[in-house]
């Protein structure tokens, strides 16, 4: 992708006005390949087995330059270019037992991520390291012919490496569904998740980097990964013809979430985020 701005910003000072011509330009590359490979088995009881490993790999080149040409015809540049690369592998086992009525797993799922950040402009690597381990348990059924559950939880471990400092934390995740078919036309269903999140690389990085003439941003490495609370209902109702309806209405609400706050930096003059 490539986008292009033009603009042009006026400024009146004891009657006079003056013109700045402002041109950003954001050229971007991202590639993602990834490979999957899946073994399911089942066996005599109920009872069943699945494996599952992912690799992935991920590039991508982003850069943006901010010209301001003013009236007497100085030009001044504000460039930015980050180089990012990074790659995961993850494994997964699931053991299954089928019951009359209900199904149980038993899992874990482990995945090793690594991101670069290149900061071409100031000649800066940051790198991190992070390793998420979950345990989880998850159970599902019938409630009758028409009602239909499942529910999970689990903890979710996440170990942190960023220059040379190491952070481990644990999270909680869960879920829950009903499915409740009121008649042939009318359903009903209800879910609720609590999922954490971990900072990206560029929240925890602490490189400095200026975006314009008045503005740079920077990371903090103490951020801590955040939980989201995510609950709906839908319901749904199904025309003769085809057509359908739905009414969803839902609460949502974080915990520890990422908040950005901006300071005056006398030094360089400019407001950091």
């Amino acid at each position: 992708s490539d986008n292009i701005g033009f603009g042009t910003m006026l400024k009146t000072d004891s009657g006079v006005t003056s013109a700045t011509t402002v041109n950003s330009e954001s050229p971007s590359v991202r590639i993602h390949p990834s490979l999957d490979l899946f073994y399911s088995r089942r066996f005599a009881g109920g009872r069943s087995l699945e494996l599952n490993a992912v690799g992935e790999y991920s590039s991508s080149r982003a850069a943006r330059n901010i010209t301001y040409t003013y009236a007497d015809g100085t030009v001044t540049s504000f460039p930015t270019e980050v180089y990012n690369h990074g790659w995961a592998l993850s494994a997964e086992g699931v053991y299954g037992r089928q019951f009359d009525r209900m199904s149980m797993k038993l899992g874990v799922q482990y995945q090793h991520n690594y991101a670069s950040n290149d900061y071409r402009i100031s000649g800066v690597v940051s790198e991190m390291t992070k390793d998420n381990t979950y345990v989880f348990g998850l159970a599902e059924g019938q409630a009758g012919e028409k009602v239909s559950w499942s529910a999970g939880t689990g903890a979710k471990i996440f170990a942190v490496v960023d220059g040379g400092s190491a952070r481990t934390y644990v999270r909680n995740l869960s879920t829950a569904q009903l499915n409740w078919r009121l008649s042939d036309r009318w359903s009903l269903t209800g879910e609720v998740r609590y999922t954490p999140s971990l900072p990206s690389l560029a929240d925890l990085s602490p490189v400095f980097q200026r975006t314009d003439d008045v503005e740079a941003a920077q990371g903090f490495a103490g951020l801590k990964p955040s939980q989201m609370l995510d609950s709906r209902l839908l319901v749904r109702f199904a025309a003769r013809n085809g057509f359908y309806t739905n009414l969803q209405t839902g609460y949502r609400k974080s915990f520890g979430e990422i908040i950005t706050t901006y300071r005056y930096d006398r030094a360089t003059g400019l407001f950091v985020s």
